[in-house]
């Protein structure tokens, strides 16, 4: 039975998701029915350089270097039901693979944690143990993901939210696209994504797609000015990089966005008011669509006061 270190516990290849909608879309991204967010929220986009694999080598290399079993490798889904067909199914297959390896490697960081006293003195505020939880109903709408402490299992106090897209509808390179409808589908995530960050009283987010994963960070003090790390690959093989230098996967962004949220909780600041952010260089200035009527029709009994992404 092979040790391995978490770092390579969490870098290990998955299965390779297979795709079935590869075509770029326009539109179809969650709206909102009440008006609780929209792309013009987004008001500054900027680039969060400072979350990266250097960064969480420094500040937790030695938790990355713990040792964990492989026999604790748990990807048995089977070939063909890896196929992507729709949100909703991508949701699942996150949380039967990476998700539940990330919840796995959390787990083993907290055994440790608690039967070491160094580590514990270093890491004194993350001796409580984090969970990655598909998220919890409250009020209008629900993050696709909770970052929360396995106690808190209400999600009172969540440390993250995540949101799970489609890349056909939405990806990283939309930021900066020449064209407004690529630019208006970018931020219209980011706008959910801040909604619920903003609601839930938390800082930190990811947005995941089947191909890559975007890790967020509300700016305090300002509204609508968010930073946004490099894309980070969902999928990957053992020789990703030729030059052989390591590269940070999606599951190696997910553990250390829980360890980062949670030990930055004591630290952030108060909820203050706010000003606007400045609007950067890249915000949508016209409208590229008709407004949404103030009665949309209601399908049915609704128990959420927003239209969910299209299904694909």
């Amino acid at each position: 039975m092979t040790n391995l270190t978490i770092s390579e516990f969490l870098t290990i290849p998955h299965k390779p998701l297979i795709r079935h909608l590869t075509k770029h879309i326009k539109g179809g991204n969650t709206i909102s029915r009440s008006h609780g967010w929209d792309y013009t929220d987004i008001r500054c986009a900027e680039s969060w350089d400072q979350f990266s694999l250097e960064t969480l080598t420094n500040r937790f290399g030695p938790l990355f270097d713990l040792r964990i079993s492989s026999s604790s490798l748990q990807d048995k889904v089977p070939g063909n039901y890896l196929k992507i067909r729709s949100e909703h199914r991508l949701e699942i297959l996150l949380h039967m693979t990476r998700l539940t390896r990330v919840n796995i490697a959390l787990q083993y960081v907290n055994k440790h944690l608690i039967r070491n006293e160094q580590l514990s003195n270093r890491f004194e505020r993350l001796l409580e143990r984090h969970a990655i939880s598909p998220g919890l109903q409250y009020g209008a709408g629900k993050p696709d993901l909770t970052f929360h402490l396995y106690a808190d299992h209400d999600q009172l106090s969540p440390l993250a939210v995540g949101d799970i897209k489609l890349s056909a509808k939405w990806s990283y390179d939309r930021w900066k696209s020449p064209i407004l409808q690529d630019r208006v589908d970018f931020r219209q995530v980011l706008a959910q994504i801040n909604y619920y960050m903003r609601n839930r009283k938390c800082r930190y987010a990811v947005v995941i797609t089947e191909v890559e994963c975007v890790a967020v960070y509300r700016v305090p003090g300002f509204n609508g000015w968010l930073k946004l790390s490099e894309p980070f690959p969902v999928d990957w093989t053992d020789n990703m990089n030729s030059d052989n230098s390591d590269v940070m996967t999606a599951n190696v962004a997910l553990l250390g966005l829980s360890l980062w949220a949670q030990w930055a909780a004591d630290a952030e600041e108060e909820e203050v008011e706010e000003e606007d952010a400045e609007l950067d260089d890249y915000f949508p200035e016209e409208p590229s669509s008709p407004p949404m009527p103030s009665s949309p029709p209601v399908r049915g009994h609704l128990t959420s006061e927003y239209l969910p992404s299209s299904q694909y």
